[in-house]
């Protein structure tokens, strides 16, 4: 009897559950090794470094630090992830419309679809949220950016201090924002789906 194949994420939402360090060390490596690639060829470029071991060993050092940071994250994120896994019906058809769901903030009509845009919403309502801190931390790393550029005129500490001045504001003024309304959303969605008549969405 022939049984069709999951769809690719569905099969690595699995792998994930099943083995979330190893999911995490796939993530860092994947993460780590253009990330690193990335920073050694940007230090030849806008640097006075010239010994190509020097930058090798800086990018591997940045690599290694930022995919470390990175499957630490993505082992974090499984953890948050809800018990139940997904209905086996699950594709990608299924998970486009569960998304516009969750922001939508109302369930469907199909069973289903209203499952997995539950796990979504419980797997958004999980994730760390430090509003106040996260604030404070891209306020200041705002400010310090912007006093930076004020004292520097030229040299690679400028630029970077440049880039900060776009992240920093799109952190605190864009990301912010959208992170709170999909938390609205989604909090809205599992409170809409209490009220629905009917079987519940593990039914």
């Amino acid at each position: 009897m022939n049984e069709q194949r999951p769809p690719l994420f569905v099969r690595i939402r699995a792998y994930a559950r099943r083995n979330p360090v190893g999911y995490g060390v796939v993530n860092g490596i994947l993460a780590g090794i253009p990330f690193g690639t990335i920073m050694a060829v940007t230090l030849g470029s806008t640097t006075q470094i010239s010994d190509p071991l020097r930058l090798v060993g800086a990018g591997v050092a940045l690599g290694v630090f930022f995919g470390a940071g990175m499957g630490v994250f993505a082992v974090l994120m499984v953890r948050v992830m809800p018990k139940e896994p997904l209905p086996p019906e699950t594709d990608r058809a299924r998970l486009r419309e569960a998304g516009r769901l969750v922001r939508r903030g109302t369930p469907g009509a199909d069973p289903v679809v209203n499952q997995i845009a539950r796990h979504q919403a419980e797997t958004v309502l999980r994730q760390p949220y430090w509003p106040k801190t996260m604030a404070t931390i891209f306020g200041l790393g705002l400010a310090l950016n912007l006093w930076s550029v004020t004292m520097s005129t030229t040299g690679p500490g400028f630029w970077g201090s440049v880039v900060g001045l776009v992240v920093f504001p799109l952190m605190l003024f864009v990301a912010m924002p959208l992170t709170a309304r999909q938390r609205r959303r989604a909090r809205a969605f599992l409170t809409a789906l209490e009220e629905v008549p009917g079987p519940g969405p593990d039914a």
